[in-house]
This record gives structure tokens, sequence and C-alpha cells, in this order.
């Protein structure tokens, strides 16, 4: 089966933004047998699947429901949902009070819909029949990393932006004399892999206290990278599962936790996790169940 990527209704920056979400998903599908390309200009026709990520602006939206109706079985839509559709600061942001109303209109217009969150209740109100399902990440040999050549000059590694509550668990770091690099963007791959490969531990930290999941991409980036994830347990969701694989202090430990990792050997930390993550985890199998039903066209 052909998979082309379609990020046409993305900016530039989400492309940076989307590489750790979207690299696991391409290189499982690749290991399990399939072909996949990126496209940022062209919808594929049948038998091909368009995969694309959930960002529908409404000029777009009109355009893709139009062309849908045009086109019927012969353009054939998966869509990848990433964010918590119950999270008010992302999709009730005034900024862009369209996104919730034009998902939810893209919605039925799928052949299959995969969320990264197993918030798959809501999607299967929208999208009757099974076509919903969660797509949790796992091992994927040909995303390790190589071994780092540069020192280990860099404590923590926080890869996103901080914002306050992020701030204050920074800031505690730093007073007791560790070094803490935030990224406040996303970063292109060269300075990724160099940041990442220095750091001694990855943290994944919420947003703020009403954030229901961790980040299962910034998880699986950090494992495969070779580089100790450290999450605060809060998800009780099936997302919890990928604490296994991170040292997970729940919040209040959370400072003093990293502290006295950092006093031991990190490494062979995330060598045991990796192991650990590659021994249990399979993101080819996971994608091989999300794609069972779907006929190669």
């Amino acid at each position: 089966m052909l998979i082309n990527i379609f990020l046409g209704n993305h900016t530039a920056y989400d492309f940076l933004r989307m590489q750790d979400i979207l690299a696991p998903i391409a290189a499982g599908l690749v290991e399990a047998g399939h072909s996949v390309k990126y496209d940022l200009k062209k919808l594929a026709p049948a038998p091909a699947v368009n995969l694309l990520v959930e960002f529908f602006q409404p000029a777009f939206t009109e355009e893709l429901t139009a062309f849908k109706a045009a086109h019927g079985d012969r353009l054939r839509l998966g869509i990848l949902g990433t964010e918590d559709m119950e999270d008010a600061s992302v999709m009730a942001n005034p900024k862009q009070p369209w996104r919730r109303a034009n998902f939810e209109r893209i919605l039925p217009l799928a052949d299959f819909v995969w969320t990264l969150l197993p918030n798959t209740d809501w999607y299967q109100t929208r999208v009757p029949g099974g076509r919903a399902k969660f797509l949790a990440y796992g091992h994927c040999a040909s995303l390790r990393e190589p071994a780092p050549v540069a020192p280990k000059d860099i404590d923590c590694l926080l890869y996103g932006t901080s914002g306050p509550y992020r701030e204050r668990i920074i800031e505690q770091l730093r007073a007791r004399g560790r070094s803490v690099f935030v990224s406040e963007c996303a970063l292109p791959d060269h300075l990724r892999r160099d940041h990442v490969g220095r750091a001694r531990l990855i943290l994944d930290i919420r947003r703020n206290e009403g954030v229901r999941y961790c980040s299962p991409s910034r998880i699986c980036y950090g494992l495969h990278s070779g580089t100790a994830v450290v999450a605060e347990r809060f998800d009780t969701s099936a997302l919890g599962a990928l604490y296994r694989y991170c040292e997970a202090p729940a919040p209040d430990r959370f400072v003093d936790h990293v502290d006295q990792l950092l006093k031991g050997d990190t490494d062979r930390l995330a060598a045991d996790a990796l192991n650990r993550f590659a021994a249990e985890t399979s993101m080819r199998a996971n994608l091989e169940t999300a794609l069972a039903g779907i006929s190669a066209g």
C-alpha cells in the first residue's frame, strides 16, 4: 500500500514540529512493507491512501470537502489526530476559533482515523463503524540514533516551550546547579540531534496542570535517541504504559528525582530503557493493527 503523508494544510514551521510525530509512523509503515511518501501539493488518487494530520483552516476545509465530493471513492483519506479534543487551550484557542468545528466537518469524510491519544470515545461518536483507532507508539529499529560523539554537557533538555508551569520546575533545577536547555521551538533535525545527543536527560513536563496526557512523541524520540527520559507521572490513561520506559516520578517529587538521577549513570539508565522498549513494543505491530480492515485498494 502507498501512504501519501499530505502536509499541504500545514505551515513550514509545522513541518519541524511534526518531525517527532510522523517519523515513527512512516518508519513503522515501511517496516510493515508499505511505501511512504510526503507531499505538500497533491493528494494521491486511489489506491493510494492520503494521511492528513489534523489542522484544517477554513479555506482548506472547503477545498477538501469539495474535492472529496467530486472524487468519492477515488480519494482515500486517513486522518491523524494529535490533540486532546477536550483541551480548551488548543481546541478553543481564540486565535483559531474554527479549529474544532472544521475538524468535525472533515472527520466524516475519512476512511479511517488514528488518534495518538486514547480519547477514542470522542471520535467514535463522530466517526462510526469502528473507523477511529488509538495508535500507540512503539520501538522502530530504523529510528535508533547512533551514539553521540559530542560531550554530554547539558544536564536536562526540555524540547518545547517553557511557560509558567514548566518554568517553575526549570528554575528549581537551575537553583540546584543543574543546566537546563529549553528549545522554545521546534528545532531542525541537525540541531535537535546535536542537543539531544548532548543531554543526559530529556524532560517530559506537561504545559500546565490541566493537561491530561503525557507526550508520546517526545518520549518515543528520547528513547530512540539513547537519552534517558524523565516524565511527570500524572497520565492515568493507556498512554501511562510509556512510563515503564521512563523515570516517572510524581510531580511533587520531580525535581528531587531528576537531581538524584544526575548523580548516577544516566547512560546506563537510557540503555536499559531502550532495550526494554525494544523487547516489549513494536511500531510495526501497532500499525498493522491500526491498518486492519483497510484494503490495499
